[in-house]
C-alpha cells in the first residue's frame, strides 16, 4: 500500500508541474513581469518535460 501512496503522490506532483508550466506559457508580459520573469524565461520553463524539475 505504501508503494501506491508514493506513486499517487508522484503523479500528483507531475500533474501540478505540468499545469503550472502551461499556465506560464499562457501569461502575458505584464503578469510575467510581476513574477520577475521574461517571456524567454517562461518559454524555457514552459517547454520543459513535466518530469524534469
Amino acid at each position: 500500500m505504501n508503494y501506491l501512496n508514493q506513486l499517487y503522490g508522484r503523479l500528483r506532483a507531475y500533474y501540478r508541474c505540468y499545469r503550472s508550466r502551461r499556465m506560464l506559457l499562457g501569461m502575458d508580459r505584464q503578469a510575467l513581469g510581476d513574477l520577475g520573469l521574461s517571456r524567454c524565461d517562461a518559454e524555457a520553463e514552459g517547454h520543459k518535460p513535466f518530469w524534469k524539475e
